[in-house]
């Protein structure tokens, strides 16, 4: 520090330093009005670890009487003037509360925590005369503006990093001291560290390229920037909310100046780097949105611990890693956790479940092992659970179907094993149903016949054993059913067909006996029906006038049916009908149906025999 800011900074002591009866030393506050009116001239230059773009500051020698300048004034008008300034200066500062009737204290503006104390002024105070018109403007403290914003914001940012041009604190730094049009008085205005955060924001992700960058860096309260809202009262920054903005580059610490930020949404950008630790002063943060971006480093840093207020966190679609902690308890208020499409390793801890208020739980597309916690059967408000495509593995635990909301159980494209538990028909909310790739055996339980709100059921690609339970009769809004290549055998199941909604039906590659049920005609919106490698018999049979109006792909190849097809089949191919596979090839085919304008695909085989069978 200069030495000239030394002593100013003595003597700024020395006059608020009581005196043993409880008053000023008033020779302090004379001395030091004596120096304000008559500054001594010397090396008063800039610190060396002050801002880069300061100048020294030159101070020029008081007039008195015109041009001429007077080398020795009288020292009796001197003190006389020190004394009416010390207690210009006394009131002033009784006025602004500075002092108490015990104590004086130097305390901040700003009553939230910002780090250390603030230096000290390095430039000598100016002569009242180069002081902008108008009021007053206190804060300055005979400080430039640059000088005044520098060491308001240093406990941010580091004064290397905030001095270099180059980077984007520097940027903002430089702007707000300046350019900023709403700045040209600092004094007046009460958040400038909110709005130093957001334009730190802004040059951190290339905001002159955004797609909207409407008011931002303008002259307006960043309240009207575009993507930005405040209370209305405070003027603090609550919502920042920029999808879909092209934003491209690094989330900086500087996002702490933003503690009063309730809702976060960087969905869908080109956002890259880690979480920063700043995060962790937005305690007021109930949205996190950064899912579609391109972060990296851990997917649960310490960070996000300390945002107890939380109620959505999504980062689904990044490129982040890491494992699940035990401390995501501590989330309490959680809703949402999204973290799919990620590189998140290790099990799923039980102490996820701890987190009771949580409806949706996205972890799909990542690489988890072990086994499914059957404490999330605890989690009375969970309703929709997608884990599919990792390496979960074990059983499907009976106690999961506790939790009775749950609207969507996807688990396909692991490893879970054994039976699938009966408790399944306690999922009577159940709407998306998938557990298709995995390793399931046995029966399928006819407790799903309680399901009748679902709209997707599919699990095919497994080994179950046993027939396709015939319980569809109270299904109210199916609409895609796939039981395809899972090892069923028995008839089909007509109380299937009497559901008016279904519009997929995929059956193939089992081993179904019996006929083609009279009632797979009446669905009215049917477009997609796989019937083909099963073991069924006799005829396919009539469509009445009106019906399959919608089918546009029927395959009913690699069975052992037979006869003709029926003309009211082949007039649907004037209609939507697209694909009529069939075994109408060979010399002696199992159908007879005309080719190419009935079926457009004719095979030759009622058995799938890899390498035998042959398709014209």
């Amino acid at each position: 520090m200069p030495l000239t800011m030394v002593r100013k900074r003595e003597k700024k002591m020395n006059l608020l330093r009581p005196s043993s009866i409880g008053g000023f030393l008033l020779s302090g506050v004379a001395t030091t009005v004596l120096h304000k009116a008559y500054p001594v001239h010397g090396n008063e230059g800039v610190e060396k670890n002050g801002p880069l773009r300061r100048k020294r500051v030159e101070i020029p020698k008081s007039p008195i009487g015109g041009n001429e300048l007077s080398s020795e004034p009288d020292m009796e008008d001197i003190w006389e003037k020190a004394s009416r300034m010390a207690k210009s200066e006394i009131e002033t500062m009784r006025l602004l509360k500075y002092y108490g009737a015990h104590e004086m204290s130097m305390a901040s503006s700003d009553d939230r925590p910002s780090g250390p104390a603030r230096p000290p002024a390095s430039a000598p105070t100016p002569p009242p005369n180069e002081r902008p018109s108008g009021p007053p403007v206190e804060c300055l403290m005979g400080r430039t503006r640059e000088e005044y914003l520098f060491d308001l914001l240093v406990p941010i940012t580091p004064a290397d990093i905030l001095n270099d041009p180059s980077t984007p604190q520097g940027m903002a730094f430089d702007y707000m001291a300046n350019d900023d049009p709403a700045l040209s008085d600092p004094c007046s205005s009460t958040t400038i560290e909110q709005r130093y955060g957001l334009q730190v924001l802004y040059f951190s992700t290339q905001g002159q390229d955004w797609d909207d960058n409407t008011g931002w860096l303008g002259d307006g309260n960043e309240c009207s920037w575009y993507g930005v809202e405040c209370e209305d009262d405070s003027g603090l920054v609550t919502r920042i909310i920029l999808p879909s903005n092209n934003m491209v580059g690094r989330l900086t610490d500087e996002m702490q100046t933003l503690d009063k930020l309730q809702r976060l949404d960087f969905f869908s950008n080109s956002i890259t780097g880690s979480l920063p630790t700043g995060f962790s002063a937005m305690t007021d943060l109930v949205l996190l949105d950064l899912e579609e971006n391109l972060i990296t480093g851990s997917a649960f840093p310490d960070t996000l611990f300390d945002l107890e207020s939380l109620i959505a966190y999504r980062i689904s679609n990044n490129l982040v890693t890491g494992t699940i902690p035990q401390e995501i308890s501590g989330l309490q208020n959680l809703e949402q956790l999204w973290a799919a499409t990620n590189q998140i390793t290790g099990n799923i801890p039980t102490q996820l479940a701890a987190t009771r208020k949580l409806q949706s739980i996205f972890l799909y597309e990542n690489l988890l092992t072990g086994s499914l916690p059957p404490e999330f059967g605890q989690l009375q408000d969970l309703a929709d659970l997608r884990l599919y495509n990792n390496t979960l593995q074990d059983p499907i635990p009976s106690e999961l179907f506790g939790a009775t909301n749950l609207e969507v159980l996807r688990l396909e494209v692991n490893f879970f094993s054994d039976t699938l538990p009966t408790e399944i028909g306690n999922l009577v909310n159940l709407k998306d149903l998938r557990l298709n790739t995995n390793s399931l055996s046995g029966s399928l339980p006819s407790e799903i016949g309680r399901l009748t709100l679902l709209e997707n059921f599919i699990v095919r690609n497994n080994f179950f054993s046993g027939e396709i339970p015939n319980v569809f009769e109270n299904y109210e809004q199916l609409d895609f059913f796939d039981v395809s290549n899972a090892n069923f055998f028995g008839s089909i199941p007509e109380t299937l067909f009497g559901v008016s909604t279904l519009r997929i039906a995929y059956l193939s590659n089992n081993s179904l006996s019996g006929t083609i049920p009279s009632e797979y005609s009446s669905p009215p919106l049917l477009r997609d029906l796989f019937l083909d490698g099963n073991g069924l018999i006799g005829t396919v049979p009539e469509v009445s006038g009106g019906q399959l109006q919608e089918l546009t792909e029927l395959l009913v190849q690699f069975n052992f049916l037979t006869g003709t097809m029926p003309a009211s089949v082949c007039s649907l191919r004037s209609g939507q009908l697209e694909d009529l596979f069939s075994d109408c090839g060979g010399s002696s085919p199992e159908i007879e149906c005309e080719f190419p304008g009935c079926c457009n695909r004719c095979f030759e085989g009622a058995i799938i025999r890899p390498g035998v069978n042959s398709q014209i």
